[in-house]
């Protein structure tokens, strides 16, 4: 009988000491702060970036954008296992134009917040923009990968904390300019990113839309 009653403790304290994802969902509809959709097929898959994700502590944070006028930038959001508020961060703007993407969270519990971010007076393509922001909600750096060109500016469509606690981007790049009136030739690019902003970058094989499986290249595993 005791050992029954173990058992019962351990599973109710388990069942109530990780927030569902359909929860966290719903709790961040409540503060009604929304990410662009780019990572939405990975959304509720442990380890990916996306707008909402739980937490290594049974909670769950959130992704957003905060306003002042025409300024605006990432707002992070983070919530304990029973839905309560903890912190919130309102990331620097300072860019034309700012898309929240998503969020993911290292091993050590601290989190990589990525954006889009345009320049009026650069490629109108936007560039991509990384955060990093301690458990306790502190920026610790902000960075730009690549700039704002069209060439040697990579575009992120995967995003995946591995248990070591390095970050795996995927994406695609394009490496030269194209001749007047082409469309620019587009390749396979992927990195590593590490918690204090380096990156390990290379670049594969020229990509084929029409023919290539390349969707296959950014699903979760």
């Amino acid at each position: 009988m005791k050992s029954f009653f173990t058992f019962l403790f351990l599973t109710t304290y388990i069942s109530f000491g990780q927030m569902t994802y359909e929860k966290a969902s719903e709790l961040s509809r409540k503060y009604e702060v929304y990410a662009y959709s780019y990572f939405e097929g990975f959304a509720g898959k442990p380890g990916y970036a996306a707008a909402v994700i739980l937490t290594n502590d049974g909670g769950c944070a959130f992704l957003g954008e905060w306003y002042e006028g025409e300024n605006h930038g990432p707002l992070l959001i983070k919530l304990d296992s029973a839905g309560n508020e903890q912190w919130q961060t309102k990331l620097k703007g300072g860019y034309d134009e700012s898309e929240s993407q998503g969020i993911v969270q290292d091993a050590n519990g601290n989190f990589y917040v990525f954006a889009l971010v345009y320049s009026n007076s650069g490629y109108r393509g936007g560039c991509e923009r990384v955060i990093y922001v301690s458990s306790s909600g502190k920026m610790t750096w902000d960075k730009l990968i690549g700039s704002f060109t069209l060439v040697n500016r990579p575009t992120f469509s995967y995003i995946h904390a591995d248990e070591n606690g390095k970050i795996e981007l995927r994406g695609h790049i394009v490496k030269d300019a194209p001749a007047e009136g082409k469309d620019p030739d587009s390749y396979y690019w992927s990195a590593w990113l590490n918690s204090d902003g380096s990156l390990e970058q290379t670049t594969g094989q020229l990509i084929i839309w029409e023919t290539d499986k390349w969707q296959d290249w950014y699903k979760a595993e």
